[in-house]
């Protein structure tokens, strides 16, 4: 058995995480920013590719941080950071083992690409912020096969985004 992996965004309304390489995504809300905090602290780890973590330029606190990258062993990990090019089912399987019952995937788009072709994803959070942006990187790059989705929960988030939790099926 695997933590619950909840797969956690911020897109604009189509569908753009980031306008560039190093977009610190400072268009969303306090408010989405305050559901990620609570989200990411109460699982209490938080799966990110390199160059999301490059761009939150630290590890978040409070929270065990794996970075997944190619090369591993340029960087120094911690008791709270950790550099690793296992698998998505390798790096679930050693969080279990380590005694976490959830983890939050937080991108970038081909993390998140490759939860989601291993089929380790058990929920998506996606905030859709009232933006349409000329051109960025989409939520989700190099998926290899359709995926159904059953939509549990639809929430307003400060004045103007919107919460969308979806289960992925499984059928």
């Amino acid at each position: 058995m695997r933590p619950y992996t909840i797969m956690m965004a911020v897109s604009s309304a189509n569908g753009i995480v980031a306008r560039t390489d190093n977009d610190k995504v400072e268009w969303t809300t306090s408010d989405d920013r305050k559901l990620f905090k609570e989200v990411t602290l109460d699982a209490g780890v938080l799966i990110m590719g390199r160059k999301t973590y490059e761009t939150i330029g630290k590890p978040l606190p409070g929270r065990l941080n794996v970075v997944m990258t190619r090369s591993p062993q340029e960087y120094r990990s911690s008791e709270q950071l950790v550099f690793t090019s296992e698998s998505p089912g390798d790096i679930l399987h050693s969080l279990k083992r380590k005694g976490y019952s959830k983890a939050v995937i937080a991108g970038g788009p081909s993390v998140f690409s490759e939860f989601l072709n291993a089929q380790l994803v058990d929920e998506v959070m996606l905030t859709v912020m009232p933006l349409i942006f000329k051109s960025g990187y989409s939520i989700i790059c190099g998926l290899e096969y359709d995926i159904s989705l059953t939509l549990i929960e639809s929430a307003r988030i400060g004045d103007q985004a919107e919460l969308l939790r979806f289960l992925v099926d499984r059928t």
